[in-house]
């Protein structure tokens, strides 16, 4: 049947990030074409991640940098406002869409004194922080590709908007939250991540992707 007006067409060709999506699809779709490109958004970002780090607010507090995405930081709230933070100096990183929502839900919502950063360029954030939280970002995976210290909270209370599984450090209360912020190094499966979901991290995806055009 090719009338498309009630339904959208069943494609014949799939471009996927990384391994884990792509089995999925080829389970699926057995018969149509499915390739594996990486991502094109990491293309387009610019933040240069060092391993080198100072402390850009001259205090022996630890730094903790939260990155916000869109609906996911409602378990952050709620799990760390059970947390002693008191050797933490927090800062808080909304996603560029909805920085006031996310400022007007901490102010009112989180118990600990932070600080707003919504700056586009997070390189000398990121570059100078001892730990990172996230939730379903995709900078958060790059993160733990470079193998920063980062890990993501999650509240079974929520709705998760991202794989629940093992592949990132993840803490589901606050004890477990307090035991990472103890490590001076969290151990990160790089090498998974990106294969699950980058294929190769080299920001060529787009070079990927044209190259397969020119054979089908």
């Amino acid at each position: 049947n090719n009338d498309c007006t009630y339904f959208s067409p069943k494609p014949n060709i799939f471009f996927c990030q990384g391994a884990k999506y792509y089995k999925k699809i080829k389970s699926i779709f057995t018969t149509e074409k499915v390739y594996q490109v990486g991502s094109f958004k990491t293309e387009l970002n610019h933040t240069q991640i060092s391993l080198n780090k100072k402390n850009i607010f001259k205090n022996n507090k630890k730094i903790i940098v939260i990155l916000c995405s869109i609906s996911d930081y409602f378990s952050f709230i709620k799990i760390l406002n059970l947390c002693d933070l008191s050797n933490f100096k927090i800062i808080v990183s909304p996603h560029p869409l909805k920085v006031n929502q996310t400022i007007y839900d901490f102010k009112n919502n989180f118990k600990k004194d932070f600080i707003i950063d919504s700056t586009p360029n997070k390189t000398k954030l990121l570059n100078n922080c001892d730990f990172i939280i996230f939730g379903d970002t995709s900078l958060g995976l790059e993160l733990s590709i470079m193998n920063k210290n980062i890990f993501r909270i999650y509240d079974k209370e929520f709705i998760p908007t991202f794989d629940i599984d093992n592949e990132v450090p993840t803490a589901t209360n606050f004890t477990m939250v307090e035991k990472l912020l103890q490590k001076k190094a969290i151990k990160q499966k790089s090498k998974l991540l990106e294969k699950n979901y980058f294929y190769k991290y080299d920001k060529k995806a787009s070079y990927r992707f044209n190259k397969i055009l020119e054979k089908i």
